[in-house]
């Protein structure tokens, strides 16, 4: 599966670009900020079909900090321009016009709801909100504060298209080379023969929580206090075990064998088992943190009645699929169904999804109490000072 995502994106990239970009699209047309290679092109192309040709304009973005960062623009500078003339050199940009959907990450949705980024989304309207698993819906739920609400009253800030997890992925050679157990859970990390051989993403929730995963709490524990003489023990002789923290550098000292072990994403781990297939990655069986893109709508944004037909086509079976399929990333409706009836490339990668009983042992970061944040911040600094070396 995952070589075919590959190839398919990487022969697609022509057919891909005619789709792209605001200049194409006739007036009307809606446009959407997506992070890029989350939407594969099948489903714009599908979108036009079902629609018009010139229904959406789609302009990719490299990261998700670049997407924030256009919601934050268009809240402060109110004169927004047109896309149009960027690619003439010497041209003032100004600020992109403002589009009607915005990929923004399930972790960063506290932070602009609280800002005042972005504005809620009328969901029950959407045919298809319905058929998405409660647990997506819950997660979308929250009160102006951003914390997740159980009162079905609560506004819904975004709408989940597709998700993944926090992995562990290995050097499978070194660890048959040494003599290894494979990894199963988060407490191998703290192996005696893992020393120094660890790299980690650079995320305090992430590392903290599988701590507390360990000790067999929540990554979403509001309360840490009596937890932290056993917390803080933990994370203690859990530091010379990491020899490198970094969002987007953590797999190469693991291919070049500094490392033996890596924590990451999703999304970076299963691509790179195609290029180094001496790797190897697993879900914690205790649980794992899970993230999740959702599309939301700017706070200056007009909603349209095309922007509602758009998030129930990425609903649709066919989109759901074309997205677990093409992108590195699981549509949350095909977990309505039974493994047996999912695309026959996603079934042979069943080990990077996790079954029912593990999923329910996972968990969405939720936002946290200023008390519990500060509570981290603490602990963070003590685990990286003295700080391992960084990339």
């Amino acid at each position: 599966m995952v070589s075919r995502r590959s190839f398919l994106w990487g022969s697609g990239a022509v057919a891909l670009a005619p789709l792209l970009g605001g200049c194409q699209a006739r007036p009307g047309a809606l446009q959407v900020r997506a992070l890029n290679q989350s939407i594969p092109p099948q489903v714009i192309r599908e979108f036009r079909q079902a629609i018009a040709q010139d229904a959406i304009a789609l302009q990719p973005e490299a990261t998700l900090a670049d997407l924030l960062a256009l919601l934050q623009r268009w809240q402060t500078e109110t004169e927004p321009v047109s896309d149009r003339w960027d690619w003439l050199p010497f041209v003032n940009r100004g600020t992109p016009a403002i589009a009607e959907l915005v990929t923004l990450g399930d972790a960063w949705l506290a932070t602009a709801i609280r800002a005042g980024l972005i504005q809620p989304l009328d969901l029950t309207t959407v045919p298809s909100w319905a058929q998405l698993p409660p647990r997506w819906q819950g997660l979308v739920r929250r009160d102006r504060e951003g914390f997740v609400s159980q009162d079905s009253a609560a506004p819904l800030w975004g709408a989940p298209y597709r998700w993944g997890t926090t992995m562990i992925v290995y050097h499978h050679d070194v660890f048959k080379h040494q003599g290894l157990a494979p990894p199963t859970d988060w407490a191998d990390l703290w192996r005696p023969e893992l020393r120094d051989r660890i790299s980690a993403i650079d995320q305090p929730r992430e590392i903290i929580g599988l701590t507390l995963k360990k000790l067999g709490a929540s990554y979403n524990t509001w309360n840490l206090t009596p937890l932290l003489p056993s917390l803080a023990a933990e994370l203690n002789s859990l530091a010379p075990q990491i020899r490198y923290y970094s969002n987007n550098k953590y797999l190469h000292p693991l291919a070049i064998k500094e490392t033996w072990l890596a924590v990451g994403w999703s999304t970076d781990i299963i691509p790179a088992l195609t290029n180094y297939p001496q790797l190897r990655a697993i879900i914690p069986t205790s649980g794992t943190a899970l993230w999740s893109d959702l599309w939301v709508q700017p706070a200056t944004a007009t909603p349209t009645a095309l922007s509602q037909r758009w998030l129930d086509f990425c609903w649709q079976m066919r989109s759901a699929q074309n997205i677990s399929l093409f992108t590195d990333g699981l549509s949350p409706i095909l977990s309505t169904l039974p493994l047996d009836q999912w695309p026959k490339d996603l079934q042979n990668a069943s080990p990077f999804i996790p079954n029912a009983e593990l999923f329910n042992r996972s968990e969405f970061l939720q936002p946290l109490p200023i008390s519990t944040q500060l509570q981290y911040d603490t602990l963070w600094r003590k685990l990286r000072s003295p700080s391992p070396s960084s990339t």
